[in-house]
């Protein structure tokens, strides 16, 4: 891997699953293009580019989520479209990826609040449920104060 590429595990993930299950590059290097473009999509640029200005924040774990969950899709269209070269393939992967990563991260962030208002919901409960319990009386019947 080259000095400007990230250095963790979430990209080392993102990196592998795009070059060996998109791109099927077993033997092959991962094209500068690609790499260039993952790195961008991280800031919603088109390309890892210091001069243009951030437009979104997207982590390397959703952008693997929306290739994985796009998977059939860009799969299908490099197979059922004319691909003049690698640059071109790679803007066709891209523009899937692209087009889908917002309603991804959409819905990873509404089932976050519902965990989070089921969970709140449960606590409720349970402060509810205690603060309503009231202990049954201990009052003696005549005849039982002997017992004790």
């Amino acid at each position: 891997m080259g000095d400007n590429m990230p250095k963790d595990l979430d990209w080392d993930a993102l990196y592998n699953y795009v070059k060996l299950d998109i791109l099927n590059y077993q033997d092959k290097k991962m094209p500068k293009e690609m790499i260039l473009r993952l790195i961008g999509l991280k800031d919603g640029k088109f390309y890892a580019n210091n001069k243009v200005k951030k437009e979104a924040s997207y982590d390397y774990k959703l952008i693997l989520l929306t290739f994985k969950l796009m998977k059939g899709t860009i799969l299908s269209c490099l197979q059922n479209t004319e691909i003049k070269d690698e640059r071109h393939k790679v803007n066709l992967i891209m523009k899937i990826v692209e087009s889908e990563i917002n309603n991804v991260k959409d819905r990873i962030e509404a089932k976050k609040k519902s965990e989070e208002k089921t969970e709140n919901l449960q606590l409720d409960n349970q402060i509810h449920e205690r603060a309503e319990y009231t202990p049954k009386s201990k009052t003696l019947k005549k005849g039982q104060e002997e017992l004790w």
